[in-house]
């Protein structure tokens, strides 16, 4: 049999490479100055349309007042269906493609900072007020010079994030009652509705998905004591003392974002605190059970307030702690400490050593056998003694290097902080 081969005619062969016709150079690429007039006439044609576009500094997110009337706000996917959205409503748009960076620059050119607003207005309708440094004994019911001191200083502390975006605030009061007090009240009433947030996502969601903290100025972090855990002090420690963080939305490309908020914690629980999770860094007011927070008149009463704490900001108050300070109130935070069970033993047979040993601490304190001691003993122990104002350090003994704890001016004293944290 002969060996049969196929061989296509040229014209079949053209047809199935995409046909006939010759193919041409394509669209001619456009000059740069043509693509600047472009852009040029998209932007205007967006503003002959009378769309107020504007960027809110705050939440940094694009917004726009909608068909009626209301703020609408772009986030997610709103973008991709806004160019239908003003073909409905004007008979005209853009394409997708050239319609964002219109939208964008527009927006930029009228971007806006509430917090400011808010300060600037009140600064210029109100007298500041003396009550700044009466504010838990006046609306918390609390007497403490201290617990005074750390709101007038949240205060502060608070206009200094709106005017100086990333600066550090490494610390937030936490405000203790009973139920049904108006702790959240008290913080909601602090500011306009659109400056508050409730954060109620869990402690990881939030330093992973740290874009939901940009969405207000004052933050309150509710029950605050589920986040108290030794576990979870490095996480608990970046949540509070980031300045700039690592913003991803969904939809965007990742971006940094100074932070212009400030929280405040509440909870029910009194001795909330744990030897382990840097007490130094929250200063709890506790509110009387027969007391009820007056929040209408601290709504009513806030722009004085305010006034008082742009006037003290500008005079050069701080916000922050120095080490003196965080000494006196970790006397303070005494009272609200969850005392480790081993506390009182291991207290009572350290007092009168000088270099003690976690394994001797262990075996004659704690009544646990050598030979049974394992790491979480020693992680248990170590953060006692850090408690009890101890410090690790290597000395001789018997003629070898032994790992001990030193007795510090704070072990003397009595404090209770931890102080590398």
């Amino acid at each position: 049999m002969s060996k049969f081969t196929f061989k296509p005619t040229p014209e079949p062969l053209t047809l199935l490479q995409g046909g006939l016709a010759s193919k041409g150079p394509g669209r001619p690429r456009k000059a740069a100055d043509a693509i600047a007039q472009e852009k040029v006439a998209d932007i205007s044609k967006l503003r002959d349309l009378g769309v107020d576009f504007s960027k809110n500094l705050m939440t940094n997110q694009i917004e726009f007042v909608g068909s009626g009337g209301s703020i609408q706000v772009i986030e997610g996917d709103r973008l991709s269906w806004l160019g239908s959205d003003l073909a409905m409503r004007f008979g005209q748009s853009l394409p997708d493609a050239r319609l964002k960076p219109a939208v964008q620059f527009l927006a930029n050119e009228n971007a806006y900072d509430p917090h400011i607003q808010f300060l600037e207005r009140w600064a210029e309708e109100h007298e500041p007020s003396e009550g700044i440094h009466s504010i838990a004994t006046d609306y918390l019911g609390n007497t403490s010079p201290i617990a005074n001191a750390a709101m007038m200083r949240m205060m502060v502390g608070a206009v200094a994030r709106a005017y100086q975006p990333g600066c550090s605030m490494s610390w937030l009061p936490i405000l203790i009652s009973a139920q049904g007090r108006g702790k959240s009240m008290f913080a909601k009433s602090l500011v306009p509705t659109d400056l508050f947030a409730e954060m109620n996502s869990d402690l990881h969601t939030l330093v992973k998905e740290s874009y939901r903290l940009h969405a207000g100025w004052i933050l309150e972090l509710p029950e605050i004591d589920q986040f108290f855990k030794p576990s979870q002090a490095e996480v608990l420690k970046n949540l509070i003392t980031l300045q700039v963080d690592e913003v991803r939305r969904p939809y965007e490309l990742p971006s940094k974002a100074k932070r212009g908020f400030i929280f405040i914690g509440t909870s029910n629980e009194h001795q909330l605190l744990v030897d382990s999770t840097g007490n130094r860094r929250f200063v709890p007011i506790r509110i009387p059970d027969t007391h009820e927070i007056p929040w209408r008149q601290l709504r009513e009463e806030r722009g004085g307030l305010w006034a008082a704490a742009i006037k003290l900001y500008r005079e050069g108050e701080q916000w922050e702690y120095n080490t003196g300070q965080l000494a006196e109130i970790s006397v303070y935070q005494d009272d609200f400490l969850e005392r480790d069970p081993w506390h009182g033993k291991i207290e009572t047979y350290v007092a009168n050593k000088q270099y003690p040993i976690t394994a001797d601490i262990l075996e004659n304190a704690i009544e646990i056998s050598v030979s049974n001691i394992h790491n979480g003993h020693q992680r248990r122990c170590g953060r006692v003694m850090r408690a009890l104002g101890f410090e690790n350090c290597t000395r001789k003994m018997n003629g070898k290097s032994q790992r001990c704890w030193a007795r510090t001016a704070k072990a003397t004293e009595q404090q209770t902080y931890e102080s590398d944290f």
